[in-house]
């Protein structure tokens, strides 16, 4: 099964992006929207996973989130991957507690490398970006009138132009208290798009779950 660890949003966060989404939208611009239910922030992507390595990984993921405690976020601006004709994502960048994000991605990553996936740590000059994925872009277009509105929507009225990966939208501010195992099913959703389920949550910070377990 195709599996990947993420974290979720908050209620009041998704409130909050699906009203910058449906700024966007009214664009009309062509572009092949992520669902709410759908929206996460991917720590690591394992690809396909032997049935019986399942639970390994599960073990070796729960011992991660217990050695990280919950993760104060913050959603930031919309981005573009790319340039703006040729860009193929689009996304919201994830602000907070860059350091306890970028030490549980790598232990994520390391989780699946030790029960045996090929899973390459980034190189060196790859920096991990968090961030939410709103939209996929189907063809060549100009798009940055969708980022315009989702960053419009987000600024404060009367406020200047919203800085890269910060907000003042309480809304968009979460803790993230628990870290999923998310099984991707390709072409089960409407259209052929994939269905997420989550397979397993792992609490953040509780050590005690991890007691006397060795380092994964």
């Amino acid at each position: 099964m195709r599996l990947f660890a993420a974290l979720d949003l908050s209620a009041e966060v998704a409130d909050s992006l699906a009203e910058r989404v449906a700024a966007a939208r009214q664009t009309g611009l062509q572009l092949r929207w992520v669902p709410r239910e759908e929206w996460h922030l991917t720590l690591a992507f394992f690809g396909t996973v032997p049935d019986e390595r399942v639970e390994e990984l599960a073990t070796r993921l729960r011992r991660a989130a217990a050695r990280c405690a919950a993760l104060e976020l913050e959603l930031g601006a919309a981005e573009l991957v790319g340039s703006a004709r040729r860009t193929r994502v689009l996304w919201c960048a994830v602000a907070g507690d860059q350091r306890g994000l970028v030490r549980l991605a790598a232990s994520s990553r390391a989780a699946g490398r030790r029960i045996g996936l090929d899973i390459p740590a980034l190189a060196p000059d790859v920096r991990f970006r968090p961030h939410v994925t709103v939209a996929r872009v189907p063809r060549a277009e100009d798009v940055r009138a969708a980022v315009e509105a989702m960053n419009g929507a987000l600024a404060a009225p009367g406020s200047a132009e919203l800085a890269a990966g910060s907000t003042a939208e309480a809304g968009a501010r979460w803790t993230a208290a628990d870290l999923a195992l998310v099984r991707s099913d390709l072409g089960d959703g409407p259209g052929g798009r994939p269905v997420h389920r989550v397979l397993d949550l792992f609490p953040l910070g509780c050590r005690s779950d991890a007691a006397g377990a060795q380092p994964s």
